[in-house]
């Protein structure tokens, strides 16, 4: 164990963060003190840009300090790379000689793309993979067959973006939205509701083909706007309604920063909702996808891609057919040539 006196020989400057004595470990030194940290998950110190990196981008010597195990060499197809595991849900990163096994986040699959996926975009083994040849309705919000957390949004009998619901709720066909996981059945098969169009791009919010349901219920709760779906409070923007046969079955507000907002159907930063407008039932029926981009993935050439804001981080790409949404995590940018989410500074969109 190295000492704190020890680790200020790894110092090259007062200040600033310097290779350790493994590769994937650094010295992190200030005001003549230092102390000795581990990247996080298979990342190695990159020596060049004094960052934790992907070990693809890193020349390290050094044996890193953590458990190799050999039979996961096996998996390498090549000497540096990502791939396919010991299992569906298992990736082994190879470099130098050295491999590591990992598991891909829970619900997820490694894909032979190189990153994890969902299931039913992820062919492995003896696991079925399940995807629709067309979506039950040309336009609407549906659930998931092999998982009730996820949901999928169709345009143009295209399946348009895939979404998970937070964890302990799970997708409810009645609603159209996440709800608590114990008051929606996931034991039957997914129910499709015929939503009924206002205009041309917008739905009405959980409107169902049977007149009766799309108003609410003269002996209902007046706070719902709509027999079945969500509506916002009157005087207070960051509360909103859950009804079923025009009563306020669940009551929510938003966490601080955010307000409920009418387009969205959903939670979203304060500064983004207008809360002079009044609680109102009609939504966007496809909120992530502009007018410009319904004309896109109604004429999607596979292979294509086009950014859906300014710094990458969301962008639709063409694939098999499908307009696929793609949502990097933080700090992430979607790069077209490799097809997947990179450090940002190096996606090239």
């Amino acid at each position: 164990m190295f000492s704190r006196n020890d680790l200020t020989r790894f110092c090259l400057k007062p200040t600033g963060q310097f290779p350790g004595r493994a590769c994937n470990r650094y010295v992190n030194c200030w005001a003549g003190n230092a102390v000795e940290q581990e990247c996080s998950g298979n990342l190695l110190f990159n020596p060049e840009k004094l960052y934790c990196d992907f070990p693809v981008n890193v020349n390290c010597r050094r044996k890193p300090d953590v458990h190799i195990d050999l039979r996961a060499t096996k998996f390498c197809q090549k000497s540096s790379g990502v791939f396919p595991g010991s299992s569906c849900s298992k990736f082994v990163n190879c470099w130098n000689g050295t491999a590591v096994e990992q598991e891909c986040p829970d619900g997820l699959f490694f894909s032979t793309e190189g990153y994890c996926d969902y299931p039913e975009r992820v062919s492995c083994g003896r696991i079925e993979k399940e995807v629709a040849k067309e979506c039950p309705l040309e336009f609407g919000t549906f659930r998931n067959r092999s998982d009730c957390s996820r949901y999928y949004i169709c345009a143009y009998n295209k399946i348009a973006a895939t979404y998970k619901c937070p964890d302990g709720f799970s997708f409810s066909d009645l609603l159209g939205i996440c709800d608590y996981s114990f008051r929606v059945d996931c034991s039957k098969e997914p129910q499709i509701y015929q939503r009924k169009f206002v205009d041309g791009n917008n739905l009405l919010d959980n409107a169902f083909a049977h007149p009766d349901l799309s108003k609410p219920s003269a002996t209902g709760d007046p706070r719902c706007t709509v027999s079945f779906g969500t509506t916002r409070d009157e005087k207070n923007c960051s509360l909103y309604y859950v009804c079923e046969f025009g009563n306020v079955v669940a009551t929510h507000v938003c966490p601080p920063g955010y307000l409920y907002s009418n387009i969205f159907n959903a939670c979203d930063r304060a500064e983004k909702v207008n809360c002079q407008h009044g609680p109102s039932p009609t939504i966007l029926a496809f909120p992530n996808l502009s007018k410009d981009l319904i004309s896109k993935v109604k004429k999607c050439i596979p292979g294509t891609t086009f950014p859906l804001n300014s710094d990458c981080t969301i962008a639709c790409r063409c694939r098999n057919g499908l307009a696929e949404v793609i949502q990097c995590a933080a700090g992430l940018a979607y790069d077209s040539k490799m097809d997947k989410c990179l450090v940002a500074y190096k996606a090239q969109c």
